[in-house]
């Protein structure tokens, strides 16, 4: 099985700024899945500003608590019905 290792940030994956990675274990086996990128400050900075963005254009925040708390509680019933 193969899986994505960079970082998701703004909407792409991208390549951590450091190169850093970073393994990822089977719980159950030990075995190593993945490599994976290791995000530093200036990766985080990026993503909390990418959020930022989202979040201030976007409709989640001109939506209503009322609105946002109903979204919530669906996707919450979604997880429940197909865990």
């Amino acid at each position: 099985m193969e899986y994505e290792t960079r970082l998701f940030i703004d909407g792409e994956y991208v390549h951590a700024k450091s190169g850093k990675k970073f393994a990822v274990y089977n719980p159950a086996t030990e075995e190593v899945l993945a490599e994976v990128e290791e995000a530093g400050e200036d990766d985080v900075n990026l993503a909390v500003d990418a959020a930022r963005r989202a979040f201030d254009s976007g409709e989640w925040s001109k939506m209503a608590a009322y609105d946002r708390g109903q979204i919530i509680h669906k996707f919450g019933e979604l997880i429940e019905k197909n865990q």
